[in-house]
């Protein structure tokens, strides 16, 4: 179940089963539990904010924690409050914090869990990231927060070699077209999935992109001068990445926008 909307009620939460989403920004819940492989989530909008909760108890056998961002940048304040001392009780578990994303997340550390009371050093397992971060869970047991911090973050670059298709694989290298190469080594071919951050320079072998389905990147850099890029085709770009156009190429965008939020920003000319 996903309520998006942020929520207002004084009544306690819990999940005995499978996963709850409730929107960030969300006060005065009165407490939430989380049962024994159930997954409590806070879902955020183009903007990260944060929801607030006096406690915060989990599983003896392991509960999940999820968030699901959408923020063109990292957050600057908590995605979780729980406010009351001592109100974040793990039970003995060993539990999981899993993070999606469909905005643009890079290097840097944010607070996922801010808390009150006795600092907490241990519990949780960090799942693996997505949009092709590395990184880490840090437990500041001064400033009573569990942060992550990302080390590394890889994006895509298009290649174009294979075909002209823009499409979204299943999951990192599951299906899809595979016409992007990785812009760490600029040779590993790799397929598009949600929330990538992908880029288009001069290094392609054609300019023009059939966009399949709805595409949804985490941001598009366009730094192209020698070739120019036509982005066409009978799909749609959605999301809230920020385009970002720089160089002297021309990129023409002949595509559907389906419910697109992203911030346009041109440099040296127009898109």
């Amino acid at each position: 179940m996903a309520l998006s909307a942020p929520i207002a009620f004084a009544g306690a939460v819990t999940v005995n089963a499978g996963s709850l989403v409730l929107g960030s920004g969300s006060s005065g819940v009165g407490g939430v539990t989380v049962a024994n492989g159930a997954t409590f989530a806070a879902s955020s909008g183009a903007t990260a904010t944060t929801f607030t909760t006096p406690s915060l108890a989990l599983g003896s056998a392991g509960s999940t924690l999820g968030f699901e961002l959408a923020a063109a940048s990292n957050p600057v304040v908590p995605l979780l409050a729980v406010t009351q001392a001592n109100g974040l009780t793990l039970g003995g578990g060993s539990h999981t914090i899993a993070l999606a994303s469909t905005g643009a997340l890079g290097v840097g550390r944010f607070t996922i869990v801010d808390y009150a009371g006795t600092g907490i050093s241990s519990g949780f397992t960090l799942a693996p990231l997505p949009q092709r971060l590395t990184g880490s869970l840090v437990y500041d047991t001064t400033a009573t927060t569990i942060d992550l911090d990302i080390t590394g973050v890889d994006t895509l670059r298009w290649k174009g070699g294979s075909s002209t298709t823009w499409d979204t694989g299943a999951a990192v290298d599951v299906g899809g077209t595979f016409d992007w190469v990785l812009a760490s080594t600029g040779t590993t071919v790799t397929n598009f999935y949600t929330g990538d951050q992908v880029g288009f320079d001069d290094s392609a072998a054609g300019g023009t992109v059939s966009i399949v389905g709805t595409v949804a990147p985490g941001a598009i850099a366009a730094t192209n001068a020698a070739l120019d890029y036509t982005l066409g085709g009978p799909g749609s770009i959605a999301g809230s990445g920020v385009l970002t156009k720089t160089g002297t190429g021309r990129m023409t965008l002949l595509v559907r926008s389906e419910e697109h939020t992203s911030e346009l920003q041109s440099r040296q000319y127009l898109v």
